[in-house]
């Protein structure tokens, strides 16, 4: 007894069961001076393979001797979870009246390809292997793609059909190849999943998009790989995959770009002065300019503005000159200007992206954009009211005030009466000034005589 053979098709192993070594083994064996042909002829039995390799009697049977191949294999060329197990039928016509060639058809509702050919065709190259594989390799979208290849190692030798099932496997690509657990941390949140092998990156998306409004995080296919991308902006979006359990034959994990990623805040000069920078938000406040500006989401373009005027202009001060000048301005408070990155305020009217039949959550984050930047709007008119105008104001109603009772005291003086008063003032210092002198001579004259 030479021994036993099996195909694992979730693995893609052959096993081949046997004593190699000379030693003794059940169930079956394969002795240690069996020949390779023997080994063939085992591995031949097994539906669905060739085998090839040494064929000198008595060779012993290593391994490395024979090579198994799958005598008709079927893949998907068309990447996607879609192509992936797609289910093979054939379809013997068995018409020995007929003599067309084998023909292949995709079912892509029902993921199943479908190849008739014809056992009793009278012409041998319109029922061998090479035109099963010529059929399925002419399969095609409506966009003219190829959809699978088949591997043939039966050459041109009569067609007959593998037993089912037979199925595309993982070949499109895309799918776990062993169960995943991970955790997926974002900047509103955290969350665990499971997956299960085989799930395709479609649901696997899908998944993660259902609770995105707690993780902060989204998952598309549209490159042709699971990406995620942060629904937050700058320094305060997060998106960090904490693999906590994978299988041994998965690649999730090593697959990954990287484990964590962190965004950045906008960065911007404006009138040769650093703006304040929060995700894709960029403010300035100075004594000439105060600005407040919002990128379009996902912009990474560099971009240019000159900023000549605007706003209404207040005089502080009685020079004409920038530092005793203001302006302030405000933007458009009508529904399509009012929001943000989450989108305007117009969009919450009924049958709009934003309504709260279609996206809920989505319209939490439009109010909640809506009222911080009116709050903001508010409190940059009251700031500049109070800081600006009413502080001005007073300090121009104290000089005012200065100025008046200066004049009254100046109009109601009698001029005459003051005169008087200042000729007076003045003789008296005259008088002063000669009498003080009178009495600086008077030591002087003692001194003399004394002389």
């Amino acid at each position: 007894n030479l021994g036993d053979v099996s195909y694992d098709d979730t693995t893609g192993v052959l096993t081949v069961t046997g004593n190699f070594t000379g030693n003794s083994a059940s169930p079956p064996q394969v002795d240690a001076d069996a020949s390779a042909v023997e080994i063939q002829n085992l591995i031949n039995a097994e539906d669905g393979f060739s085998a090839s390799g040494t064929t000198v009697a008595g060779t012993q049977a290593l391994p490395a001797d024979v090579t198994a191949d799958v005598a008709f294999q079927i893949d998907a060329i068309a990447e996607g979870s879609e192509f992936n197990n797609v289910q093979i039928q054939f379809v013997d016509l068995d018409d020995a009246a007929a003599d067309d060639a084998a023909t292949a058809s995709f079912d892509d509702e029902q993921k199943i390809l479908t190849v008739t050919y014809n056992s009793q065709a009278a012409t041998p190259t319109n029922r061998d292997y090479a035109a099963i594989a010529t059929a399925i390799d002419a399969v095609q979208d409506d966009e003219g793609n190829n959809l699978f290849t088949s591997t043939n190692n039966s050459g041109a030798n009569a067609f007959v059909a593998p037993e089912p099932p037979l199925t595309t496997g993982n070949s499109g690509g895309e799918v776990l190849l062993d169960d995943l657990v991970f955790q997926l941390n974002g900047a509103s949140g955290a969350e665990t999943f499971n997956f299960a092998g085989g799930t395709g990156q479609d649901q696997i998306a899908a998944a993660i998009n259902l609770v995105s409004d707690s993780t902060g995080i989204s998952a598309g296919t549209t490159t042709g790989q699971l990406q995620f991308t942060s629904t937050a902006y700058g320094s305060e979006a997060l998106i960090n995959i904490d693999v906590i359990n994978e299988g041994t034959s998965g690649t999730f994990e090593s697959s990954l770009a990287e484990t964590r990623a962190t965004g950045v805040d906008i960065v911007a000069t404006v009138n040769g002065v650093e703006a304040n920078g929060r995700a894709n938000t960029l403010s300035i406040n100075t004594s000439s300019l105060d600005l407040e500006v919002t990128v379009d989401d996902g912009s990474s373009a560099n971009f240019s503005f000159s900023i000549t005027g605007g706003g209404a202009l207040f005089q502080l001060g009685p020079d004409v000159t920038s530092n005793q000048q203001a302006r302030l301005g405000i933007g458009s408070l009508s529904t399509g200007q009012l929001g943000g990155a989450n989108g305007r305020l117009y969009e919450l009217g009924s049958g709009q992206a934003k309504s709260l039949t279609n996206d809920v959550n989505g319209a939490a984050s439009v109010i909640d954009e809506v009222i911080d930047k009116v709050t903001s709007l508010r409190g940059r008119l009251g700031a500049f009211q109070a800081t600006s105008l009413e502080s001005n104001l007073v300090s121009l109603n104290e000089t005012l005030a200065n100025l008046e009772e200066a004049e009254s005291s100046i109009r109601d003086a009698d001029f005459a009466q003051e005169s008087a008063n200042l000729t007076r003032a003045q003789i008296l210092v005259q008088s002063g000034t000669n009498v003080l002198s009178l009495a600086n001579q008077n030591p002087q004259n003692v001194l003399s005589l004394l002389g």
